[in-house]
């Protein structure tokens, strides 16, 4: 299910957004250009930049600095005239890369010229997100059920604790395996190439680095506190608190404004989430064995446990979400959505355990309770297994969103006005005002726009406009792949004899 997620994610895929670039995507220029400005929503740092020549020949441009949000990079010598591609990748503040190609002509455009492949991304991709995934069980089940048995459990050591020892330990080889398939990410890189020395240290240079650095001091930590002899509720709290840290170094939501609000949820959410599921193998395990002072202790304590889970889940979607119908029409918040469902369907199992089965524990027998909590387990890690794939999914507050662009289209006997605002994954809201010479609106029969590209070898796409008075019409979600120079026509049909034809090239920003 997560492969085939994966595989058809776009190239950028990430947090930070290309806002404009000069030149501009799809430009004819007469003298070839000394540097490349690229301008993007957030401060980012530069990874590999390339130059393709219109030969097809490829070319590394080293040269590349980063100043808050924009990237300058020194242009290679472009001595052939023709189409280039400069092909660019960055890597945001929450450490996830991004890349993108601009397009553009010195002296006149050619034909065959493409940015060069990524290899491999989806197998990347796939394994990011598994070392990941494995990583975090190791984390809230592993060290979430360690610090359980430092702080709830009655006895020590815990019944079948070597199995939290097996989660810890494969945790950690999977927080080892997660940096170079980091680094593969960041460099647009095959699996093949994980092992070498460049791949590690482009890993590590990104903030997941910190992160893994965090999440093997907290599984150390963990395997350690298993076999102290006796509780700890320090050891538990520092283990807990860990987790947390781990969560906040790095990813979307640690570094979304305002980060005084979201640096804090972050921490209270993933602490929460390790206590609750951290306690269920243990909970699993001691009550198989006929122990039900841990139970008692954890039935005792979780209630406000959840209470800031919720409520700190609230809070960070409220922050990443900037409209409610982001719950369904964005990729983040499709996820979200089956996330909370699957919350919302553990918090069931959770009452029922807590206000069912665990009062009759002692006159129905644990079977019911131990099938329920087993079910909770299994939740647990497909809502962590779920939640791995916002790795590739920006949240919608990151989406790239630019001012309105103002396009006036003149002919005779109709002109047109049109005003194009892009909105955050919905395309572009465009409004078209249809008047005559003198600038008075006129009443019209049918608009239609249509935007092709031949450039990029973008057939037109057509959309029908509705009527909103007094000679304005309006088209919704016009999906504008990439942004650039497009060749655009309006259609005015002004009574059943007579059509009038708007053609030009403009300047139109990316609305995906």
């Amino acid at each position: 299910m997560a492969v085939a997620a994966l595989s058809p994610v776009r190239q950028a895929l990430a947090h930070a957004s290309l806002l404009s670039a000069v030149p501009a995507d799809g430009v004819t220029l007469r003298e070839p250009p000394k540097i490349f400005r690229l301008e993007f929503n957030e401060p980012v740092s530069p990874l590999p930049m390339r130059l393709v020549r219109p030969n097809g020949e490829v070319v590394a441009l080293p040269e590349a600095a980063a100043e808050n949000n924009i990237v300058t990079i020194a242009a290679a010598a472009m001595a052939d005239q023709g189409s280039y591609v400069l092909s660019w990748r960055v890597v945001s503040a929450d450490g996830h890369p991004v890349g993108g190609v601009v397009s553009f002509a010195v002296g006149h455009p050619s034909s065959g010229v493409r940015a060069p492949p990524v290899e491999g991304a989806t197998a990347v991709h796939a394994a990011v997100w598994a070392t990941q995934f494995v990583l975090a069980i190791g984390l809230f089940i592993g060290a979430g059920g360690a610090a359980f048995a430092a702080w709830l459990a009655a006895k020590r050591p815990l019944p079948r604790q070597k199995v939290l020892v097996v989660i810890m330990t494969v945790g950690l080889a999977a927080a080892l395996v997660s940096v170079p398939m980091q680094g593969l990410d960041a460099l647009a890189r095959p699996l093949a190439e994980a092992w070498q020395p460049v791949i590690w240290a482009a890993g590590f240079a990104t903030s997941w680095g910190l992160t893994v650095v965090v999440a093997v001091l907290t599984l150390v930590a963990g395997l350690a506190a298993l076999g102290l002899p006796h509780r700890s509720l320090v050891l538990a709290a520092a283990l807990l608190a860990m987790i947390g840290f781990a969560l906040v170094v790095s990813g979307h939501a640690s570094t979304a404004a305002p980060r005084l609000l979201s640096v804090p949820a972050v921490f209270v959410h993933g602490v929460c989430v390790a206590f609750w599921i951290g306690s269920l193998l243990p909970l699993i395990v001691t009550v198989a064995a006929g122990d039900h002072v841990a139970l008692t202790r954890f039935s005792r304590l979780i209630p406000l446990p959840l209470v800031f889970l919720v409520a700190s889940g609230i809070v960070l979607a409220c922050v990443q979400l900037d409209r409610p119908d982001a719950l369904w029409t964005t990729d983040y918040g499709r996820v979200l959505s089956a996330k909370i469902f699957l919350v919302l369907l553990l918090l069931g199992l959770g009452a029922l355990n807590r206000y069912a089965l665990v009062p009759r524990l002692d006159t129905v027998g644990p079977r019911l309770l131990l099938r329920s909590m087993a079910v909770e387990l299994g939740l647990a890690v497909a809502i962590l297994g779920l939640v791995g794939l916002w790795r590739f999914t920006p949240p919608p507050r990151a989406l790239a969103a630019t001012e309105t662009s103002y396009i006036h289209l003149h002919g005779a006997p109709a002109m047109a006005q049109i005003d194009l605002t892009p909105e955050r994954d919905r395309g572009a809201a465009v409004n078209i005002e249809v008047s005559d010479d003198d600038f008075q609106p006129i009443a019209v029969k049918e608009v239609a726009l249509v935007i092709w590209k031949p450039s990029e070898g973008i057939e037109p796409i057509r959309r029908e406009a509705v009527p909103a008075g007094e000679g304005m019409w309006r088209i919704a979600g016009l999906r504008i792949p990439v942004g650039g120079v497009w060749r655009m026509r309006v259609e005015v049909l002004i009574d059943d004899f007579h059509k009038s034809m708007l053609e030009d090239n403009v300047e139109l920003p990316r609305a995906p």
